[in-house]
């Protein structure tokens, strides 16, 4: 019985961080602490529906964690009237959710680890030719190449790195959709973690 107490407790007292896609899960669960933080993939297929999933899922998070919401600007499954409703969601959640959002893909967290760089992109596809010059190899979203990665993507400094772009743009609720740099807002989702050595990395 006790033993269960403590398994709850652990359960209950993580922050909760729901992704979009697969390719977000894999790289968080990797670099982030499972005893401070459970990553897991939504049910849903889109912005609006995984924010509006996380909203019913509050009581499960204890008042002092947050609830991160992990989407990016795909054009097909999150046209901008998907992204603005699921933005209207968080800011109704009285900051219990958090928005993650990257344009125009997660991949720009990754490649944060090679460089700051606030270059515009104009689609994933320009994204990755920008990291595999950085990997000298073809990045794709399989387990072969993930686990490739895995042993040149150092956690900290991508956070080193998006802080400096973070910081020098000034995103903010009401620029977060109309910045075309391909940044990820994934230091957000760390920012305590840095401030409080949270961090765990597993490479």
């Amino acid at each position: 019985m006790v033993e269960r107490m403590v398994k709850n407790n652990m359960k209950r007292s993580r922050h909760l961080v729901i992704c979009e896609g697969f390719t977000e899960c894999w790289y968080l669960e990797e670099v982030l602490d499972p005893k401070l933080v459970k990553v897991e993939k939504s049910k849903h297929s889109n912005a609006e529906q995984l924010v509006n999933g996380a909203n019913n899922r509050q009581d499960q998070v204890p008042p002092e964690n947050k609830i991160y919401c992990v989407f990016d600007h795909d054009n097909q499954s999150n046209p901008d009237k998907q992204l603005l409703a699921a933005n209207k969601g968080i800011k109704n959640s009285e900051d219990k959710l958090q928005r993650i959002f990257s344009k125009p893909c997660f991949e720009i967290a990754l490649l944060f680890n090679f460089t700051a760089t606030s270059k515009i992109f104009a689609d994933c596809t320009q994204v990755e030719i920008a990291l595999n010059k950085q990997l000298k190899e073809k990045y794709v979203k399989k387990d072969k190449c993930i686990k490739s990665l895995s042993k040149k993507v150092e956690f900290s400094q991508i956070c080193k790195n998006s802080k400096v772009i973070y910081d020098q743009l000034s995103i903010n609720d009401d620029n977060w959709l109309a910045i075309e740099d391909g940044y990820s807002e994934i230091f957000k989702l760390n920012d305590y973690a840095i401030n409080n050595d949270n961090v765990e990395s597993h490479f």
